[in-house]
């Protein structure tokens, strides 16, 4: 059995880091039982623009359902912060966006392959901030994914 936690944890995503930014306290444990679910080994919050709180808190830790044992997190007060700390260990920055932004490259003619250690950046509701938006533009790449009422329009109620 312990064999079989060693081979899950050796087949961990290591050169992936996902951050997400002025996350909802509410989705903190889903986020990191998502990121547990891809591989995915470390995740990071920024918390610039909402009140900071800790993602491996008792209440979040029953909801997390373990992925906290799995997912390494860390906590940044500033876009800055967490870049800075990226930087240093040579992490490429991408911003993932809505399809509707002017400066991204289209997620499937992204080359991101070859690229040994990349932070996937995700705001809230789909938004980056201008800065963590500065950050991936200068250090990295803005990558476009499709917006679910673009591909669906019909399960998108109308106002």
């Amino acid at each position: 059995r312990l064999e079989k936690f060693l081979s899950i944890a050796r087949r961990r995503q290591h050169g992936l880091v996902v951050v997400f930014e002025n996350p909802d306290r509410l989705d903190a444990a889903a986020m990191l039982r998502a990121c547990d679910a891809f591989g995915v080994a470390e995740v990071h919050f920024v918390f610039e623009q909402v009140k900071a709180f800790d993602p491996l808190a008792n209440r979040q830790v029953m909801k997390s359902e373990g992925s906290n044992l799995w997912v390494c997190s860390r906590v940044f007060s500033s876009v800055a912060e967490c870049a800075e700390h990226l930087e240093s260990r040579e992490f490429l920055s991408v911003a993932i966006e809505e399809s509707h932004a002017n400066t991204t490259t289209a997620v499937f003619e992204a080359s991101l392959a070859c690229e040994d250690k990349i932070a996937l950046w995700l705001g809230n509701g789909g938004t980056l901030s201008s800065s963590a938006k500065s950050v991936a533009l200068r250090r990295g790449w803005s990558i476009s994914v499709p917006s679910i009422s673009k591909c669906m329009p019909a399960l998108v109620p109308s106002n």
